[in-house]
């Protein structure tokens, strides 16, 4: 406020030790300064004198040029046209500095600007006009340099011209053609062309373009020194309130970005940064302390998960037990928690303690796996109430109801709100009646990530889904389990359903259940002459009810396409009388040699 009232000599000792751009924002804060900053007779040398303490040395300001619009032409980041912040992008030969979409819309080629100047067809004048200003010599992605001076312009009406610039000396150049004085026509044009090539010649753009590397590489280094410095000062600070540099999080945006700053650090930064950094360290700590005491009971919990696989391995005809949770979850029972952590890490834990507890992780298990069957059923559900979407290559058909499914709508509307709960608003029965429906399938897709860990291609009950995810994968994720159709028609198909219980000969009430032992007695075969399975000895147990579907399926493509229209499910079923040869050894030991358990 008081800067006007310091005597003319002492302004001038102080803003003479400014740089250009410091002048430029001084001739802003007021009319006063604006008016003294950019007067013409008495400052030049306060410019001349900003200039000379730029490091590197800055080139001389051309003659031509002022040094106010010399210093925003080169420090200055506006876009002189529209004004936007960030215009990086300059080109000293034409003298302008450009945002992308202003040097879009003024940039034009020659032979765009001679079409508005009508002069398409007078070849000489366009030869002429292209060396009165200068091309553009340097794109917003790239610039030209050359190995020395230019001997003569190469300029042509294919090359990019800035248009104001290019129009007003056009305009000026016609003008003078018309009037006949061909002495002065012929200095200006003679001017225009040493103007031009001393604009685009080493002299002035190709001397500041190296200005620009050099001046970038000690903004580099200055950087590198003042971000070296702030990370040492925060480092020892931190010290000072007891964290050592080992627990610094490596990789981690946040954390990066308040250390690896190209400037020093004050208290004020400090005071802001203080907070945050604390807060990353302390998350640092809980976790590995988590992490610690996970690796501190690996011991046990290997263990543990051994006898818990050995019990799987006990009754594997059993469904029950082919539905209990997987060796991961299981683990992480409450009781399973307790026993692992009851004892230090370094003692054995002994089958013996395993079966104390067998029955209390029976009765939590089956708390495990009613969640689990929740949340398929209502995936049924969701599925069930979702509109079909129609086929326009297949005739329409009579949409049937799964059994049960009014049961489902009901549970529906009785439901909370909330969809993403396991509440299906179902009961158990409901929920039983639901998943033992023959037509009740499951494809379980544990993403690209993991390809060969699952037959996802095949369907499966509810009762073989289960068993997949307890020998195939770790801890259960519902997100990876998605409701199918075995064949065409509605996502709950009946009807194939039906021709799937009909080539096995079993009434229409026959459960998944019961479907279960079925398809486990034995070895498959079907009348129609087609192996079924025809890798059966190496088949997961899980996969087998899917490729009994898929035999199926395929055959019923293939009746459709030899009728020319779509089949009916109930045709032709003795062609697809589905039996088996019993197993000469029983079902458990035949589950344990074909690889689909764990041992």
């Amino acid at each position: 406020m008081q800067i006007m009232s310091v005597p003319m000599d002492a302004f001038y000792e102080i803003v003479s030790h400014m740089e250009p751009k410091d002048l430029l924002q001084l001739s802003r804060a007021s009319k006063e300064l604006r008016a003294l900053l950019l007067s013409k007779k008495n400052t030049r040398h306060l410019w001349v004198a900003a200039r000379n303490n730029v490091v590197p040395p800055l080139p001389d300001c051309p003659e031509d040029m002022s040094e106010p619009r010399y210093a925003f032409l080169v420090f200055e980041r506006f876009c002189e046209l529209c004004g936007q912040g960030r215009a990086q992008n300059v080109d000293y030969a034409i003298r302008v500095r450009l945002c992308g979409g202003c040097w879009t819309a003024e940039a034009q080629k020659g032979s765009e600007l001679y079409k508005t100047l009508q002069l398409q067809r007078q070849k000489e004048l366009q030869e002429t006009l292209c060396t009165l200003v200068p091309r553009g010599t340097r794109s917003w992605s790239s610039s030209e340099w050359h190995d020395g001076p230019l001997d003569s312009l190469d300029q042509m009406r294919h090359h990019w011209y800035y248009s104001p610039q290019f129009l007003s000396v056009a305009r000026q150049y016609l003008a003078l053609r018309r009037s006949g004085n061909q002495t002065a026509l012929q200095d200006f044009v003679e001017k225009r062309q040493a103007d031009t090539l001393v604009r685009r010649n080493v002299l002035f753009h190709r001397t500041l373009l190296d200005w620009e590397v050099k001046s970038g590489n000690i903004k580099y280094a200055a950087g590198a020194d003042a971000q070296a410095e702030r990370i040492f000062e925060i480092t020892n600070k931190l010290r000072e309130l007891g964290y050592d540099p080992s627990e610094f999080p490596r990789r981690n945006t946040d954390w990066d970005q308040m250390l690896n700053q190209p400037r020093k650090l004050t208290p004020r930064i400090w005071n802001t940064i203080r907070p945050k950094l604390l807060v990353i360290l302390e998350e640092g700590r809980r976790q590995r302390e988590a992490d610690a005491f996970h690796l501190k009971w690996v011991k046990r919990r290997e263990q543990l998960q051994a006898h818990y696989e050995q019990f799987l391995l006990e009754d594997r005809a059993s469904i029950k037990t082919r539905t209990l949770p997987s060796p991961d979850d299981a683990v992480e029972l409450p009781c399973m928690k307790e026993i692992m952590t009851g004892e230090e890490p370094d003692v054995d834990l002994t089958q013996e303690e395993f079966l104390a507890i067998r029955e209390i992780m029976l009765s939590e298990a089956h708390e495990y796996r009613a969640r689990v069957q929740r949340e398929l059923a209502k995936k049924l559900a969701d599925a069930s109430a979702a509109k079909p979407v129609a086929s326009s290559t297949l005739p329409p058909r009579k949409r049937r109801r799964l059994p049960g499914a009014s049961s489902v709508a009901k549970g529906k509307q009785r439901a909370s709100a909330a969809d993403d709960s396991d509440d299906t608003g179902m009961d158990s029965d409901e929920v039983s009646k639901l998943l033992e429906s023959p037509s009740s399938v499951f494809r379980c897709s544990p993403g690209w990530m993991n390809p060969d860990k699952c037959n996802s291609q095949f369907v499966m009950s509810y009762i073989g889904l289960l068993e997949h995810r307890q020998v195939k994968h770790g801890t259960w994720n519902n997100d990876d389990i998605f409701v199918t159709k075995p064949g065409y028609g509605d996502l709950f198909d009946a009807q194939f359903a039906r021709r799937l219980l009909s080539s096995l000969r079993l009434e229409e009430g026959t459960t998944h259940s019961e479907l279960d032992v079925i398809v486990r007695s034995g070895r498959p075969h079907c009348s129609c002459g087609k192996d079924p399975i025809p890798n059966f000895e190496s088949e997961p147990k899980p996969a087998i009810l899917g490729r009994l579907i898929q035999h199926l399926v395929l055959a019923y493509r293939q009746q459709s396409w030899i009728k020319g229209r779509q089949a009916d499910p109930a045709e032709n079923l003795d062609e697809h009388h589905i039996t088996f040869t019993p197993f000469a050894v029983p079902d458990a030991a035949i589950a344990s040699s074909s690889g689909d358990v764990a041992v």
